[in-house]
Order: C-alpha cells, then sequence, then structure tokens
C-alpha cells in the first residue's frame, strides 16, 4: 500500500469511528431524556392523552334519537357539550369506545349479558366475576 491510500483508510476509519461515537453519544442522550422523570403518571398507568380520552369517554352519552344526534348544540355524544372544548382525537374512536365499552359493562349488570360477557372474556380478558 502508498502512503495516499494509507491516509485515505485511516481518513475512512476516522470518519467511521466519529459517526459511531456521534450516534452512541445520541442513542445514550435519548435513553437518558426517556428514562429520567419516568413516574410522569403518578401511578395510574395512563399517559396524559390516555386519561383525558378516559375522561371524555366516561362523560358522553348515546342520543335519545337520530334528531339529538345531528343537533350538533344538543347531541350528548359532542365532548364540547360535556365541557370538553380541547378535544380534537376525531369521534369515530371515541363513539366505538363509547359503545363497546357500554356493551362491555353489560357483563357485570344484573343479569349479566352473555354477549357481553364473552366480548368482556375477549377484549379485557378478564373472565373472573366483577
Amino acid at each position: 500500500m502508498d502512503t495516499q491510500s494509507k491516509r485515505i483508510a485511516k481518513s475512512d476509519l476516522t470518519s467511521r469511528a466519529f459517526v459511531t461515537l456521534l450516534f452512541l453519544v445520541i442513542f445514550l442522550a435519548a435513553v437518558w431524556v426517556r428514562s429520567y422523570n419516568i413516574d410522569w403518571d403518578e401511578g395510574t398507568h395512563l399517559h396524559p392523552d390516555e386519561r383525558y380520552l378516559t375522561m371524555v369517554v366516561s362523560a358522553i352519552q348515546l342520543p335519545a334519537n337520530l334528531a339529538q344526534y345531528w343537533s350538533t348544540a344538543e347531541s350528548p355524544l359532542n365532548p364540547t357539550n360535556k365541557g370538553y372544548d380541547g378535544y380534537v382525537y376525531g369521534t369515530l374512536p371515541l363513539f366505538l369506545t363509547r359503545v363497546g365499552g357500554g356493551w362491555v359493562d353489560q357483563a357485570c349488570a344484573s343479569p349479566p349479558n352473555p354477549t357481553a360477557v364473552v366480548l368482556r372474556w375477549f377484549l379485557l380478558n378478564a373472565s373472573s366475576s366483577c
């Protein structure tokens, strides 16, 4: 090998080492940022967005009729009517969660709905009694 090719090989090795070191520094910084103050949920095991969604889903109700559903100002499915003006996540997941949760909740009614008991077992892996 001549001196020029040795210089190129050494330069290539130096740049690889620099990129590897830079990657490790970024990776370790990301791990530190991700694991610092890890108890942000304060033992509730919910992300703040998940907690907000839980509060909104708990507040909304199914409308009494189709006319009430189509009236934005009156609809009990509208989060704004329940005091959640900042809800920006879309309504389809909200409505599906509300209906599904209400259906699963019927498994704990007296007498329990057999279909809801099976649904509760599949969705929540909860075979025990309520």
